[in-house]
């Protein structure tokens, strides 16, 4: 136990009239091996620490692959997602579409405009939130035709039955990337600072005052 503490957790202060499991002394080397790396990362190692470390950011990773399901992400996807989650290199440093350039971490084309995965990632993040629905037997339609969230655009969906108080549901799902210069300093200090301020923003155009309509950004 000693050498447990000397080596793993300095601060760690056993008490004699507790019996100490595995899981117990697993989650105070982790802890401690977490604050190491904060106490030493520079801003975006430390934003990439701390969304890693968010409930549910690894979830993904443990996703049965059942392609019938939509879940079997190809090999270069999944050895992308876990050199982002890493911060080890993801292709070799050179001059983008845009005229921009990318680091070896790849971390400019999540929001590049000039990215052609980026029109995909959408109607596939949206697909989740349509299969979700479906799931709970919530029959919806896809960005449907004449229907206004409230800033002149089209909603990502809509349910077709009411939802809540005689009301529909309208959702808009968006994918923020923590790595821009514009979130990195707040995704540095708290994880998802980027997102909740996100749909802040779409919470504020919203639906008329008086509307039954359930409106539902994430």
């Amino acid at each position: 136990m000693e050498d447990f503490k000397n080596q793993q957790c300095p601060d760690f202060n056993i008490d004699p009239d507790i019996s100490l499991t595995q899981r117990h002394l697993d989650e105070e080397a982790s802890t401690a091996r977490s604050n190491y790396l904060l106490s030493r990362a520079n801003q975006v190692d430390r934003a990439r620490l701390l969304a890693a470390a968010s409930p549910h950011s690894g979830a993904w990773i443990s996703t049965l692959p059942m392609e019938c399901l939509g879940l079997l992400l190809p090999d270069d996807a999944v050895c992308i997602g876990v050199a982002l989650r890493l911060g080890v290199s993801v292709h070799q440093p050179h001059c983008y579409k845009c005229g921009g350039m990318t680091d070896k971490f790849g971390h400019h084309s999540l929001s590049c405009r000039h990215d052609p995965g980026r029109l995909l990632r959408h109607p596939s993040l949206n697909d989740v939130v349509y299969r979700g629905l479906a799931a709970a037997e919530i029959t919806a339609i896809l960005e449907p035709r004449g229907v206004d969230r409230g800033d002149s655009r089209r909603p990502d969906g809509l349910s077709i039955y009411p939802f809540r108080d005689g009301g529909m549901l309208l959702w808009d799902a968006t994918c923020t990337n923590t790595f821009t210069a514009t979130h990195l300093l707040d995704c540095s200090v708290s994880p998802g600072t980027t997102a909740g301020a996100t749909e802040a923003r779409k919470q504020h155009n919203t639906l008329p005052s008086g509307s039954t309509t359930t409106w539902c950004p994430w």
